[in-house]
């Protein structure tokens, strides 16, 4: 079976990326399927952020990202990219990554099976980007959802179009947190959904309950002055610090004794995952669509209503000063990491591949 898989940038280190890196890579692994990553906005000599499978083949197209115009004259390439390999390598399966792309991919002939994965929430998508989504997703042969709630959105599909698959963990982990240092990890883009500026704007309060205790912020973004400034702002240099991205995030993530997600909305966030199969305990917000799919509330972190800081900063707090809850809460979050395992992922998708 031969499959392309489509993305805006292979080479960014992002959670799409990363969730498509671990896609290609099992496929490739359990069942020596052919596949190809076209990334779009990547050139040559432009790496994968994170390590594919020796088989696993990945074409640049160059394309530019400098406005809505050549955004869809880059879609326009990606499509004829793939009926190149269509005639060339009798390419059977197509994958999209986002709406842009799904969109891009759902107009393909027939002959192709055609996959629409979506990696954010359903609210995510706003403005025409809604219209066209329900136009052309009804076109395609599947539509992956990564969560349940996420998929109740997507009623104007029928029934045997929608298929509900997580990601799969990255890693499994050899190791598990000790859970003695007094160090909280925070890991994701720099933007606006991940919801740092709240974290910050109200880390005086967090820190008069924890003093002893340290935040490491693991990204970059278009908010990252913005995010120092608050910091600076606030007195927070003592308790809170930015960091640029790492690829061995798992060393980090067992340097630490909690992890904590402070975003607006998400899809399935891949680094909850990864902090799982590490042994961390959880506190996040209970936003749209993901964590909610992840932790297991009381038993390996603490979910609270979104926005909530007072009772987000509670639980934080009564992590940080029970070590045996700590403790607790590590042990079940490593075996419940398991469920997301490469192999029960990959059955899915065999599943999926075999049935369209």
């Amino acid at each position: 079976m031969n499959i392309t898989i489509s993305i805006a940038n292979i080479s960014n280190g992002n959670g799409t990326e990363r969730a498509v890196t671990n896609l290609a890579n099992l496929l490739v692994k359990y069942y020596n399927y052919k596949v190809t990553i076209l990334s779009i906005f990547s050139k040559k000599p432009d790496k994968p952020y994170f390590s594919l499978e020796p088989q696993v083949q990945v074409i640049h197209l160059g394309q530019s990202l400098n406005s809505i115009i050549s955004r869809q004259k880059a879609y326009y390439f990606m499509s004829k990219e793939i009926k190149r390999l269509y005639s060339i390598d009798d390419v059977n399966i197509a994958i999209g990554t986002d709406y842009g792309n799904n969109i891009a991919i759902s107009k393909l002939s027939k002959k192709i099976k055609k996959i629409c994965c979506a990696h954010l929430n359903y609210d995510s998508v706003t403005g025409y980007g809604r219209f066209f989504r329900k136009i052309w997703y009804k076109k395609s042969d599947a539509v992956v959802l990564l969560t349940n709630a996420d998929a109740a959105h997507y009623t104007f599909l029928k029934n045997n179009q929608i298929f509900v698959i997580p990601n799969s963990l990255s890693f499994v982990s050899d190791f598990i947190a000790d859970m003695t240092k007094k160090r909280i990890i925070c890991v994701g883009r720099l933007n606006y959904q991940k919801g740092f500026d709240i974290l910050i704007e109200n880390g005086k309060k967090l820190k008069a309950r924890i003093p002893d205790w340290k935040i490491d912020i693991f990204g970059s973004g278009e908010e990252k002055n913005k995010l120092e400034e608050l910091i600076k702002k606030n007195e927070l240099e003592e308790f809170i610090n930015i960091h640029e991205p790492v690829k061995k995030i798992q060393e980090e993530l067992l340097s630490s004794s909690l992890y904590l997600m402070t975003s607006r909305y998400e899809g399935l966030p891949m680094v909850l995952l990864e902090a799982k199969s590490c042994g961390l305990p959880i506190v996040a917000f209970d936003c749209p669509e993901g964590p909610a799919d992840i932790i297991k509330n009381n038993e390996d972190g603490y979910m609270v209503p979104l926005y909530d800081v007072d009772a987000l900063f509670e639980k934080v707090e009564l992590l940080a000063n029970n070590i045996e809850l700590r403790k607790r809460f590590s042990t079940k979050a490593k075996v419940n990491s398991l469920e997301f395992s490469e192999e029960n992922i990959a059955k899915k998708w065999k599943q999926l591949l075999e049935k369209i």
